[in-house]
């Protein structure tokens, strides 16, 4: 079989001369040997950029949140259109483009040939080996079979030597005991949404995008390692080391979805990469156990969301709280329901430009119900104070019962007073005749 023309060559960099054949489903880019096109450049990210193709068939680049930018013809791209001829700069490396569309899937090479399969160590020194070995059975032909036999116990008797690319990027790197790599993809040929999150170094980082609705937000955290530590130590529980590597399916119209999981704990690698298909039950349960994880430590609205989602939820959101607020009457706790409901609908719009007509009238209400929620409060707590100066504990015990319904959150101050000042009131109700 003919082997297809190369998507990219590298023209400057340490793997000058290196081409590459980008797949169907995409190649990432970086130093670190869990992506698809391994570079040996000290000056990449682990995880630096992405190329990819859209329905239509188009090659696509995109950064991964990487530290140095990836530049494309001088410019920092987020998620661009690539042309034959284009220029990409990522740390000292620079690549053309020699080819901007999928190849016809006939025309595909085995991933072995092209050095995208991020390949180990021990199957680079095989391929070494066997390459060394053919000569030497063409020279010495069947009298040199003992030589040969002698040669090859030597050979196999060797340590394992590092590849070039996996010594040269990783030799000023320090070890890590876990490393993860998630990304996210939900696109259309009208709009893309993109979500990474990556530990390293006990670093969180967490990259939401969407094309349409111009939505960029980069998050960044130190984490405590008993934090990053636990995290890993459930998600191998949750069987991470035991999923197989490739889920495929056919993707709607127009439409792509890809889940791409990395992850390094305790001398072990693994990768698992879902595209175009319903994600496996194991899998949606490690998905949203890290999105739930980000969302937590960064205090960030939903990043995981796509924008048309997040609206839908404020946007219930809202309604609720008006409709709990103007049913305050009917139950103790409807006030506070409606402050969370409106507290919920705002925490949804945060990384959402431009907001939505709804957005300015959720700000006012939830103003006007919290400052009902409070004079309501202090109402309550006159009349207990009132009934305590009359030493009447039934009506005192009942006003701080209601404090304790309409401020249901037991973190609140409010409702932690009430508790202790109710435990004394029932204190003194018990020894009364």
């Amino acid at each position: 079989m003919t082997a297809p023309s190369p998507h990219l060559i590298v023209e400057e960099g340490p793997d000058k001369g290196r081409s590459f054949v980008v797949p169907a489903t995409g190649a990432r880019i970086g130093r670190s040997s869990n992506n698809d096109v391994s570079l040996s450049d000290p000056s990449l990210s682990r995880f630096h950029c992405r190329v990819y193709f859209k329905p239509d068939g188009s090659l696509w680049l995109s950064d991964l949140g990487s530290t140095n930018a990836t530049l494309l013809n001088g410019k920092p791209a987020q998620d661009e259109p690539l042309h034959t001829g284009d220029q990409i700069e990522i740390g000292q490396t620079r690549i053309r483009v020699v080819a901007d569309h999928l190849m016809p899937e006939s025309t595909m090479a085995p991933r072995v040939d092209l050095g995208l399969a991020g390949s180990s160590e021990e199957r680079e020194d095989s391929f070494q080996n066997r390459r060394t070995l053919w000569p030497m059975i063409l020279i010495l032909g069947a009298g040199g079979m003992l030589l040969l036999l002698f040669a090859l116990f030597l050979l196999l008797r060797q340590p394992s030597r590092p590849s070039p690319i996996r010594s040269n990027s990783s030799a000023s790197l320090p070890s890590t005991p876990f490393d993860l790599l998630y990304e996210k993809e939900e696109g259309s040929s009208t709009n893309l949404f993109r979500y990474v999150l990556e530990i390293q170094n006990d670093c969180l980082s967490v990259k939401a995008e969407d094309a349409v609705g111009n939505r960029r937000i980069t998050r960044e955290k130190k984490l405590p390692p008993d934090v990053t530590t636990g995290l890993a130590r459930d998600l191998v529980h949750m069987g991470f080391f035991e999923l197989e590597a490739e889920y495929q399916g056919l993707p709607p119209e127009n439409r792509w979805s890809l889940l791409d999981f990395s992850m390094s704990h305790g001398g072990r690698s693994h990768r698992v990469r879902i595209l175009n298909r319903p994600e496996p039950e194991p899998i949606k349960t490690i998905r949203e156990t890290l999105e739930t994880f980000a969302e937590q430590e960064l205090g960030l609205a939903a990043l995981s969301l796509p924008p048309e989602r997040l609206l839908a939820l404020a946007r219930d959101s809202h309604l609720l709280g008006l409709k709990l607020f103007e049913e305050r009457a009917v139950r103790t706790d409807n006030l506070y329901q409606s402050l969370r409901a409106f507290q919920s609908c705002l925490w949804y719009l945060e990384t959402i430009e431009p907001k939505p007509d709804f957005y300015d009238e959720a700000l006012t209400t939830a103003d006007r119900v919290r400052q009902t929620l409070d004079r309501e409060y202090r109402d309550a707590l006159f009349e207990v104070d009132k009934a305590v100066n009359q030493r009447d504990w039934e009506n005192a015990a009942k006003e701080l019962r209601r404090i304790l319904i309409m401020i249901p959150d037991r973190s609140d101050e409010r409702h932690q007073q009430a508790e202790r000042r109710l435990l004394e009131v029932e204190r003194r109700l018990r020894r009364q005749p």
